[in-house]
């Protein structure tokens, strides 16, 4: 038993000599070499990421990681990666590659999303329709109010069903909503700025609503009111049938600050397009034929001039000139008053939307008996560049980044060349389009309306 003890610790000693005894120490090991990101692009809301490979001076095998807004997206050894991002949102990124042996490289980069391009549009059965010009899709729907009463400011579209209010833009989901109204089945004519959204009911009273509350402001009622209304920096202004014809009012407090009334008007007077602001004058047209500039701070009546037949489009401008269209022809008027160039519309057809300016072409779109056409003239001498033919009843244009977008009674949205007229796209409708569109870009960003909206101005 003495003996078993002894070549135990004889045997633990040559054991614990040999663990002491001087050997080589095993290689550092390097972490993997620097590596930079060579590309990024955009397909849709797909992103094409790529690097450059991380070379290991061990020759290990290099595993990436890449993290956007601190979540994994991507592991594994190539050293590329196509990720789905959201719209309109800056993306902080970190790329890791590893050995996995404790070696470590890693680089840091940025990159912004695409903005959102979104084409907003209201079909005859109430509902807003969300277009993605991106991706070529629809991405959501909801209900609106009476017409196309809806209004885009920021992130949120105003529109009028039962209560004001605010869908995101990106889900159609209600985000904001005014609690502080009585109840009504539609409002048929909605504008908001920073501050105040200003709603007409189908019962002619006007609401003033704070933005941020969601509470009421002010109301006041009107007689048969009929136009859409124009807004500036102090004052909205609206046409009312049956008692004056044109109202300012203070946007605070709804106060009257002046009123106009042409004394020899007939009780069939209407004015029912917008009213167009440029810098102090204030343009109107009215189906009694006449275009009439006013002193936007005063009510004063600065000229006026009668024209062929009624008007019902609302004008827009060219450079220092107003582009109205009445039911037979369209017109380039100076700020005097003086008539540059008109155009007969053809035999059979008419106007009854506006048409919009952009760049040194006017886009026009006829209503026929059956049929209807929409044109493209030179701002310049009114002299016609192309044709397209459509449905009988073309909504107000809409143009974004060479495309001209109209609805119409034959159940389709078109995308147009403003260069060519030839179709980009036709969307199919479940029901005739019911008012002019809207494009946003970016959350409210950039806002293109129709010649027919008031914030056109």
């Amino acid at each position: 038993m003495k003996n078993f003890h002894l070549n135990c610790i004889l045997l633990i000693s040559i054991v614990i000599q040999i663990s002491c005894s001087p050997e080589e120490k095993l290689p550092e090991n390097k972490a993997p070499g620097v590596f930079q990101i060579d590309d990024i692009q955009f397909d849709g809301l797909d992103v094409f990421i790529d690097w450059s490979d991380s070379t290991d001076p061990d020759e290990d095998i290099v595993y990436y990681s890449l993290y956007l807004n601190d979540i994994k997206t991507y592991e594994g050894e190539i050293s590329e990666s196509t990720l789905r991002v959201e719209y309109n949102k800056l993306y902080i990124c970190k790329l890791i590659a590893t050995d996995r042996n404790g070696g470590v490289q890693e680089t840091t980069f940025n990159f912004n999303s695409p903005n959102s391009k979104i084409l907003f549009y209201q079909t005859g059965n109430h509902i807003i329709h969300a277009y993605d010009l991106i991706e070529n899709k629809k991405l959501w729907e909801a209900e609106g109010g009476l017409l196309s009463s809806f209004c885009i400011v920021d992130d949120k579209i105003y529109t009028g069903s039962d209560k004001i209010q605010g869908l995101d833009l990106l889900t159609g989901e209600s985000k904001w909503t005014s609690m502080s109204l009585n109840y009504y089945d539609r409002y048929r004519d909605i504008i908001a700025d920073q501050k105040h959204i200003y709603a007409f009911t189908i019962d002619d009273d006007l609401y003033c609503i704070d933005v941020l509350t969601g509470d009421k402001v002010w109301w006041r009622s009107f007689i048969d009111y009929e136009g859409p209304m124009g807004i500036d920096e102090s004052k909205v202004y609206i046409a009312n049938r049956n008692n004056y014809d044109l109202f300012a009012i203070d946007k605070e407090t709804g106060e009257s600050l002046w009123t106009y009334e042409s004394f020899d008007r007939p009780y069939s007077y209407e004015i029912e397009s917008n009213p167009l602001i440029v810098d102090d004058v204030l343009y109107v047209c009215d189906n009694y034929y006449y275009l009439k500039a006013f002193d936007k701070n005063t009510g004063s009546l600065k000229w006026q001039i009668r024209l062929d037949t009624s008007i019902y489009a609302s004008p827009t401008t060219y450079n220092d000139r107003i582009i109205v269209a009445t039911n037979q022809s369209i017109y380039c008027i100076n700020k005097k008053g003086i008539i540059e160039w008109s155009k007969q519309v053809p035999s059979g057809y008419n106007f009854q939307t506006s048409p919009i300016v952009d760049g040194d072409k006017i886009f026009t779109p006829l209503t026929g008996n059956g049929s209807g056409k929409f044109n493209c003239l030179d701002a310049r001498s009114g002299n016609q560049i192309w044709s397209f033919a459509c449905g009988q009843n073309p909504s107000s244009p809409v143009v974004f980044e060479d495309q001209v977008f109209f609805g119409d009674w034959d159940n389709k949205m078109y995308s147009l060349n403003t260069i060519t007229g030839t179709v980009n796209f036709e969307l199919n409708t479940e029901s005739y389009v019911s008012g002019s569109a809207t494009v946003v870009e970016g959350l409210g960003g950039k806002i293109y309306y129709p010649s027919v909206s008031a914030l056109k101005n």
